[in-house]
């Protein structure tokens, strides 16, 4: 069995993939944080032509809590590519594929996803969404 995680190198995502290793999945580590959308995309379409995928584990996200206004447009738009457009996208891409093996989608969010603390409100609606 194939999984795709997002957000593997560290914490929760880091988890995920040690314990699917430990039950058998081969993972297939995939760097949504990509600037390019269309780089993103071709990488997972070529990776469909050789690979039929069990499970998308979308885990990756950064976070920046500043004041928003401090927030440069760049982190702005950083922040939306990682954590709502990546998910968006590569579940968008990978669906046929798991439709035919019956697989999962797995979305990692996050509390602050339900409620905001001081400096949150981009990554907040970024969760959120």
């Amino acid at each position: 069995m194939k999984a795709v995680i997002t957000g593997f190198s560290s914490g929760i995502g880091r988890e995920i993939c040690t314990l699917l290793e430990a039950n058998g999945y081969e993972i297939i580590k995939l760097n949504s944080r990509l600037e390019d959308t269309k780089a993103l995309t071709l990488e997972v379409k070529e990776l469909l032509k050789v690979a039929d995928i069990k499970l998308l584990v979308n885990c990756a996200g950064v976070g920046i809590f500043e004041p928003h206004e401090e927030i440069s447009a760049k982190n702005i738009e950083q922040l939306i590519a990682v954590n709502l457009t990546a998910p968006i996208l590569l579940s968008n891409l990978f669906l046929r594929s798991l439709k035919k093996t019956k697989g999962h989608i797995v979305n990692i969010a996050s509390i602050e996803a339900t409620r905001h603390s001081k400096f949150s409100a981009l990554y907040t609606a970024t969760k959120s969404g």
